[in-house]
């Protein structure tokens, strides 16, 4: 028996030494998932193994390329990427238990934390964030990420800015996504470029007091997905609550900006173009006016009479739109073109063609930002020392935008005005009027 325990013992020997071989050439040919930490400690968590951890202003900068994703461990954090770059192998879904091959960087309750200079490419999502606060992600690049770039929910007072954003991956039948920001509060996505989303552009659901300012969107529209360049749905849960989407680019999209809100919401100096249907917005109350809607299929539809929609220029759409009630004119380009304006007042004399089939009720302007143009003219008095009438000499002079424009006058000054009262026109560089009477 004790030759055949010695025998036992050889065969398991060699056994676990060919195991560890096996183990360990295994390692060298497929290397093992490593979560990257950073942490608020001597070393920043993982920090020192990816990068350099300054502990005084709890800053990991990267000093090279990864290929598995980061999770935020600590609050008040930086994470600077140095201009390196975080690449996944495009999951088609996220496995919970290994999140840093799902997210390019993940972080979970946690506040103050900020994350710049850094590419995220090819993961399910470049960056998930869940509960977070006062948080920034700035001056990176998002590329190829499979469902989401850039993904916030439950999260308040966080600021998504100047951020290059590219989808256009193909391997998610849901489409992808620019900027998704979910079920939080006072929220700011400020000037990212983003460009080939098929899905979303940027999309707020059931959020309270967004702001959207001067970010550019082009989509890339696809006949199997409804594609929007901004989007914004309060919700029954927060339909009480304003957004302000000011000074933003939006292109190629079915829906260029589809806005329901709370009442005063804002939308204001955007530019939407070429779009399927321009800018519909759902709400009452809006101010809704400085935009460009131009060669869209449909410019706009407004569904509710209280928006002020006034002051804005719809440029070469196929279809003007409908729902508009008046609150100081807009320029309709298929309108104003060929309409009158016998009396001098710079709107057209006869309404909307369209005003009973479209519900477009609404002064039209002949000249594209025509009230921006104030032509400075008062009537003038004049004591007649002859029955053929008296010199009269007048000023006049006009601003656009706040800038000078050159003005003349059907009669100019210093011509003679007979007895009784004269009306003077006087036409700005662009072709807005001014009527002024010289009474003698």
């Amino acid at each position: 028996s004790t030759k055949y325990q010695v025998f036992f013992n050889l065969i398991l020997k060699s056994v676990f030494i060919i195991a560890i071989v096996a183990v360990a050439m295994i390692g060298m040919i497929v290397p093992s998932a490593f979560a990257y930490t950073i942490t608020d400690d001597a070393t920043g968590g993982d920090c020192s193994t990816i990068g350099t951890w300054d502990s005084a202003s709890k800053t990991c900068t990267l000093s090279g390329d990864l290929t598995e994703g980061i999770t935020i461990g600590s609050n008040y954090l930086t994470l600077d990427g140095n201009n390196f770059s975080i690449t996944g192998n495009n999951p088609y879904y996220v496995d919970w238990e290994d999140p840093n091959s799902s997210f390019g960087i993940y972080f979970n309750t946690k506040a103050n934390v900020l994350i710049k200079n850094i590419l995220i490419q090819n993961f399910h999502y470049g960056t998930y964030a869940n509960a977070v606060a006062n948080s920034n992600i700035q001056n990176s690049e998002f590329v190829n990420n499979v469902k989401s770039q850039i993904f916030f929910e439950y999260s308040i007072q966080n600021t998504i800015s100047n951020n290059l954003v590219t989808c256009d991956n193909d391997s998610y039948a849901g489409g992808d996504d620019g900027i998704n920001v979910y079920f939080g509060e006072n929220n700011s996505v400020l000037e990212n470029t983003i460009t080939n989303c098929k899905s979303e552009g940027i999309r707020f659901i059931a959020e309270k007091n967004m702001d959207i300012k001067d970010n550019f969107v082009t989509m890339k529209m696809t006949e199997d997905l409804d594609s929007f360049g901004i989007s914004v749905d309060s919700g029954n849960w927060n339909e009480n609550y304003k957004v302000n989407v000011v000074d933003n680019t939006v292109k190629n999209s079915k829906y260029g900006m589809m806005i329901s809100a709370g009442e005063n919401s804002i939308i204001r100096d955007n530019l939407i173009s070429e779009n399927i249907l321009g800018l519909s917005a759902s709400g009452s109350s809006f101010e809704i006016t400085g935009n460009i809607v131009s060669n869209n299929e449909k410019g706009i539809s407004l569904t509710s009479g209280s928006n002020q929609f006034f002051h804005n220029n719809l440029i070469s759409n196929d279809v003007d739109g409908s729902g508009v009630w008046n609150h100081g004119g807009n320029y309709w380009g298929n309108v104003s073109p060929n309409c009158n304006d016998n009396d001098n007042d710079n709107l057209c004399d006869d309404p909307h063609p369209l005003k009973d089939i479209s519900n477009i009720f609404d002064d039209i302007w002949i000249v594209q930002d025509g009230w921006k143009t104030t032509i400075n003219t008062s009537d003038l008095s004049l004591e007649s020392a002859s029955p053929s009438g008296t010199i009269g000499t007048y000023s006049v002079s006009a601003t656009h935008d706040g800038n000078s424009m050159p003005v003349s006058c059907d009669i100019p000054s210093g011509s003679i005005f007979s007895i009784g009262s004269t009306s003077v026109v006087c036409t700005a560089q662009n072709d807005i009027h001014s009527t002024f009477t010289v009474t003698t």
